[in-house]
């Protein structure tokens, strides 16, 4: 049995260690304080990390809607919930960020190699397939952006001539519809202040997205089209199916990687009138497919579509636009400044 002796003799031993502990506790604790006060509040790391997908990204990722593309019907429309894009409206970037590194986050690729270089390579292919990024990207308040898909088309005259009466600009990604009456649609729409991008030539999944090089090919011809029927060089695209298909999964980022290496900018969308999803979709039923969703956005990107079969998309257009006009927004055309709105990319 141990005497009192040794009982005080063991005490010391292990006072040292103690007292060594709470040293370094307390040192630890300073550290931390320390570290706390010196970063910023938007740096000092939190419980939950903000939600990056949308419904409008996870519809695109859908299989059943890629079963039948079509060179007249796009895919991936199905409208986000209310929720969802409260997520996506509050997870934009802030307009002061390189808008070569917001579209490069977007499309899960490097931003160093984003930025269109000072000459082509040698052996480029496509040397004049080339423009110049804006340095920044704008957020515009309260703004919706009408994009038409698909044309030009027997359909485009009606758009046009709404769009007229109600003093609205909007985007048109067109197809190859090489003849004279598609060609002075295209000089009409750039002629009425309206923005014409690229959609590609053929529209066709398995032709252009069974390699970046098919891709670019078809992207080459469209572009030179446009440039031969209007005189502008186009800035923007938008992918088929969106930049998130089922059918571009093995080259979506090598071709966003070298679209964006050559200055191009593509977008996707937030809200749909839904006429993707078949032909004859009731006009009331686009039109509450935007109008129940958009008041949860700052900035609206609206897929619609340019299409001979699409005529309730005609018919619905003149209400979503005065529906729009009521809860506050206004309109613009895209241009290669505005902050992308784009599906994320899987990891």
């Amino acid at each position: 049995m141990p005497t009192s002796s040794n009982r005080r003799l063991k005490r010391k031993r292990h006072a040292p260690a103690v007292n060594r502990m709470l040293l370094f506790l307390l040192i630890g604790g300073l550290a931390a304080l320390t570290v706390a006060v010196s970063l910023p509040s938007n740096q000092i790391p939190t419980a939950e990390a903000e939600p990056q997908s949308t419904a409008a990204s996870l519809s695109s990722r859908d299989p059943a809607s890629h079963d039948a593309p079509s060179n007249n019907i796009e895919t991936s429309s199905m409208p986000a919930s209310a929720s969802s894009q409260e997520q996506n409206s509050s997870s934009q970037l802030s307009s002061s960020e390189k808008a070569e590194d917001i579209q490069a986050e977007s499309a899960g690729v490097s931003s160093e190699a984003t930025s269109a270089p000072s000459a082509p390579p040698p052996g480029d292919p496509y040397p004049n397939l080339y423009c110049t990024p804006p340095a920044e990207s704008v957020v515009a308040n309260k703004t919706i952006y009408l994009t038409f898909d698909d044309g030009p088309s027997q359909r485009t005259a009606e758009v046009l001539d709404i769009l007229a009466q109600k003093n609205v600009k909007a985007t048109f990604f067109v197809v190859g519809q090489d003849n004279d009456a598609s060609r002075e649609l295209m000089r009409r729409i750039v002629r009425e202040g309206h923005t014409l991008g690229i959609h590609t030539y053929t529209h066709d999944f398995n032709q252009i997205y069974a390699s970046k090089e098919a891709y670019l090919a078809d992207f080459n011809r469209i572009y030179t089209l446009v440039q031969d029927a209007t005189g502008i060089s186009p800035t923007i695209f938008r992918f088929p199916g969106g930049s998130v298909n089922g059918y571009n999964g093995a080259v979506r980022k090598d071709i966003a990687q070298e679209m964006l290496r050559r200055g191009f900018r593509f977008y996707d969308w937030n809200l749909s009138t839904g006429d993707a999803d078949r032909n004859g979709v009731p006009a009331q039923e686009c039109v509450n497919n935007v109008l129940n969703y958009s008041a949860g956005f700052n900035q609206g990107i609206v897929l619609l579509h340019d299409s001979q079969p699409k005529t309730t998309t005609v018919e619905a257009l003149p209400a979503i636009i005065d529906g729009l006009r009521a809860q506050g927004f206004c309109f613009a055309p895209l241009t290669n400044e505005v902050q992308p709105i784009t599906f994320p990319y899987d990891t």
